[in-house]
């Protein structure tokens, strides 16, 4: 009786994962229904099966906390320190254009805050 248990419970386990429609299984995905793969959707796009209007979401970031106020990083003596750039990277999946000629994955780094200097002016040092 107790085999028989381990079995009946092992093989109902074995449903949650076989696609039955549950949570686990893939509902839509780039509006295609069930699990797809980025070929499927990009040839969905190439076939027009998707319009050029589709309804778009607005991401808003949150309002910031007013009771933080970043202060200019320097050392000690004054000296200005140079902040990095913040940086984005966009990847560009293989397609091929209208002409016929296959351009392959391509990575495009975009500069969304340029480096600046931080501290007071030269003339504004003074020691500590």
């Amino acid at each position: 009786m107790r085999h028989f248990a381990l079995l009946s419970v092992a093989l109902l386990l074995t449903g949650c994962s076989a696609g039955m429609k549950s949570d686990f299984s893939c509902t839509k995905i780039g509006g295609l229904e069930g699990c797809a793969s980025m070929t499927d959707v990009r040839d969905a796009v190439s076939r027009g099966e998707f319009s050029a209007n589709g309804q778009t979401t607005a991401n808003t970031l949150p309002a910031p906390n007013t009771f933080f106020i970043p202060l200019p990083r320097r050392d000690r003596e004054g000296t200005p320190q140079r902040t990095g750039e913040q940086v984005q990277k966009v990847t560009i999946f293989p397609f091929t254009t209208p002409e016929g000629h296959y351009v392959d994955t391509a990575d495009v780094y975009i500069v969304l805050d340029d480096s600046q200097w931080t501290g007071r002016p030269v003339q504004a040092v003074r020691k500590d």
